[in-house]
């Protein structure tokens, strides 16, 4: 069980990005942890013989705020945990430690949050510039991009299958949430050449839908809503939140080995990812899924998740994507000449 604790010794940064409303700021604005010192943004020094970079041989994890609460911490956290065991990493501090220096990072920049809406967080941890550490640990914040997902919520996404297949658990387990993602973007690449817009989902060397380059895949018909075995995915926390939420609604759930035929043959298609939370799709491969985006089960979980955060995701998206950037750039750059 984590606790809230005031224990912090890590590394985290915090800053902002141009997401549609939300804006940029310079970077000064924002705070640093590393390595048990707060710093400005522009302080933090990263090895650049760190194997993170050299070998990709990095753990992460991405969460999200919800209305500025860490909600759904604890399992990112539990399972980032999971990763630097199997991947024999010792980051120096135990999941409590962890889970509060992610909470100080929202306590040290809340001045931001309004401007922001709500922060998405990236945790990295790599081993080092060793084999024997010590570790780098790196967590950023930054906007969430609600204009990059309110058009899937009003339309739909499209999702396109690449040729290049997912990593075996023979191979790199994709348990393992690892930076080592090469063929990640060799899909995203072949996807770019089918549709531009369109997001990327894998198979694995049999035929099997495994997942998406940032997502779960789930699909109904029926009434019955199938995903993949956990095999050979990520075992996505939004999934698992998912797969809760439809059970609690009555809903019967399937784990089994589905194709992309049957995406392209269901009643409803979406995605499970921890921005969004849930994402209905309206083609795949080109093929449009017939009715009503996003569906009547899709609509029914997508409510059940705004009851568990405590808000509409949808509504909170479409208010906060339309913000003028100026007027953001404009409060954030004065506020930081006064200092």
């Amino acid at each position: 069980m984590i606790k809230i604790t005031n224990n912090i010794n890590v590394y985290l940064s915090i800053n902002l990005v141009n997401y549609g409303e939300l804006t940029m700021p310079k970077m000064n604005e924002f705070t640093a942890y590393h390595n048990g010192e707060w710093k400005p943004w522009s302080d933090v020094k990263i090895d650049p013989l760190d194997l993170g970079f050299v070998l990709g041989d990095t753990v992460f994890e991405t969460l999200r705020t919800f209305n500025g609460k860490p909600l759904i911490w604890k399992e990112h956290v539990e399972r980032i945990y999971r990763s630097l065991k199997y991947t024999r990493m010792n980051c120096g501090l135990n999941q409590e430690e962890m889970y509060n220096m992610l909470v100080e990072g929202i306590n040290k920049n809340k001045n931001l949050l309004k401007e922001c809406g709500d922060f998405n967080i990236w945790l990295q941890i790599s081993r080092g510039t060793s084999m024997d550490g010590p570790p780098t640990i790196f967590a950023q914040y930054k906007p969430v991009p609600f204009d990059t997902f309110t058009d899937w919520y009003r339309d739909g996404a499209h999702v396109v299958f690449a040729k290049t297949k997912s990593h075996s658990f023979q191979t790199i387990d994709p348990k393992i949430k690892h930076s080592s993602r090469m063929n990640f973007v060799l899909a995203q690449l072949e996807t770019k050449d089918i549709d531009p817009n369109a997001l990327t989902a894998l198979t694995d060397l049999d035929g099997h839908v495994t997942e998406g380059t940032s997502f779960n895949i789930m699909t109904v018909k029926d009434g019955v809503i199938k995903t993949p075995t956990d095999s050979n995915i990520l075992q996505g926390v939004s999934r698992d939140v998912v797969i809760r939420l439809a059970k609690n609604l009555g809903l019967e759930v399937l784990e089994e080995n589905i194709q992309p035929y049957d995406l392209v043959t269901a009643d409803e298609v979406f995605l499970s990812r921890t921005t969004p939370g849930i994402v209905p799709v309206s083609k795949v491969d080109n093929v449009e899924i017939e009715g009503e985006i996003p569906g009547p089960i899709t609509q029914k979980l997508l409510a059940a998740y705004g009851e568990l955060v405590g808000f509409d995701l949808m509504d909170q998206a479409f208010s906060l994507e339309n913000v003028e950037h100026e007027d953001l750039i404009s409060t954030l750059n004065h506020r930081h000449k006064k200092k």
